[in-house]
């Protein structure tokens, strides 16, 4: 291993940490060497390591190149790159120290204008959503979950026998280590029960995909073998890309003219360049929408805080807070966070459940389809079998192009 990768062994860092703090480490080593540099960042780091280098002056720059960017986030850049240096033994004099932090960006509030997200915006969103875009994000906006725990959610993990809806994040899905009871509307658990009825053919649609990119190479392991025991067997780019889709078919985001070519990305903050709406927005309309709920004898703060798993209210609130308690006050509050999407676009909500009833119809008749035996098929004994290459070849493409017609595509 590395320097780099021994100090994240070291720390022990959840993957999202580790996702920020690598980002900081490489932006540095890039803004020490340039992109010519070439992408070996453990190299990198060691060639930075062993220079004589005014360390000071070398994280001013650093800091100063990131000044388009939310000055949290900058903090957070700096601490992750500050534990790396630090680790391997590059100390700072106190007041260099000082200097370095002098230049870091003042306040916490992000600096991106941020749309308000309305239930109106929310309801064009989810006007333009697959089966399992919908499912994912009801599920995300109705439980205030973080992304990451949300896509880390097992089969075993939610009971759909029960009002409201649960579901158990565990401790190791959570930013806090802490295991967690929430809940989902009904709207998002029917959502949910829709996209479970053909999530067993998205994953082999998924799979000869990935079979039909790797040609001869493949292996009867294939990458989405790591998430099949998932509700959500998508990885954090999918959801982006699904994400990006809705706002840009909602006409929030990308417009482009009759040539293809983008006139404008209404969703671009273009002064910071990030998103103005973004999924974790959802989970601060959760926040912000629940907590204004009354209901008799509840804290809604307090119930609301320890729904979303916020640190601090898990250790000191959390026992306070009973989840009989918490399951009485979701369900008095639960329509804060429901949308209502049977009610707009496309007319009346009959008319949307007249569509819902056909679409199960076409998902029904997807299903009963007769193909060849994908799943009786043993791969390792076929490998090296050119017929059977041959065939795969031409079932990926049917079935891709089934698949995009009827469910669209999760990851472009």
């Amino acid at each position: 291993m590395g320097r780099i990768e021994d100090y994240f062994t070291e720390k022990g860092l959840k993957p999202k940490s580790r996702q920020i703090y690598t980002f900081a480490i490489r932006a540095f080593l890039k803004y020490i060497y340039g992109s010519s540099a070439g992408t070996d960042y453990e190299n990198l780091a060691e060639r930075y390591l062993n220079e004589d280098r005014n360390h000071k002056k070398d994280l001013i720059g650093f800091i100063g190149s990131l000044r388009s960017r939310p000055p949290l986030s900058v903090r957070t850049y700096f601490s992750g790159l500050m534990g790396f240096l630090q680790y391997n033994e590059v100390e700072l004099k106190p007041a260099h120290l000082l200097q370095v932090k002098a230049a870091l960006p003042k306040g916490h509030i992000a600096r991106t204008h941020e749309t308000e997200l309305t239930k109106e915006i929310l309801q064009s969103l989810f006007a333009q959503t697959t089966v399992y875009s919908r499912a994912l994000y009801l599920t995300l906006l109705s439980s205030g979950g973080r992304i990451g725990e949300i896509l880390s959610l097992k089969i075993d993990d939610i009971d759909l026998t029960k009002d409201p809806t649960e579901i158990e994040i565990r401790g190791e899905y959570t930013k806090t280590g802490q295991r967690r009871l929430a809940f989902i509307s009904q709207e998002a658990a029917q959502a949910t029960k829709e996209w479970l009825k053909v999530r067993d053919t998205y994953l082999k649609r998924r799979q000869l995909r990935e079979l039909h990119a790797l040609g001869d190479k493949w292996e009867t392991n294939t990458k989405i073998e790591q998430y099949k025991d998932r509700i959500f067997p998508f990885t954090y780019r999918n959801a982006i890309t699904m994400w990006r889709r809705m706002i840009n078919k909602a006409g929030l985001g990308r417009i482009y003219n009759d040539s293809g070519e983008l006139i404008e990305d209404k969703n671009l903050d273009k002064t910071t360049m990030r998103s103005k709406i973004h999924p974790h927005m959802l989970r601060k309309y959760f926040r912000t929408y629940l907590a204004a709920v009354h209901v008799e004898g509840v804290n809604s703060l307090d119930a609301v805080e320890v729904l979303m798993g916020h640190e601090g209210y898990l250790t000191k609130s959390y026992r306070r807070v009973p989840e009989s308690i918490l399951r009485s006050f979701y369900k008095g509050a639960e329509h804060a966070v429901t949308i209502n999407t049977n009610t707009v676009v496309g007319g009346s909500a009959i008319q949307n459940d007249e569509l819902r009833r056909i679409q199960r119809q076409l998902d029904l008749l997807m299903e009963q389809r007769e193909r060849p035996p994908v799943q009786e098929i043993d791969f390792a004994q076929l490998k090296n079998n050119p017929a059977f290459l041959q065939w795969l070849n031409r079932e990926f493409i049917i079935a891709e192009g089934d698949a995009e017609k009827e469910y669209g595509t999760a990851d472009g």
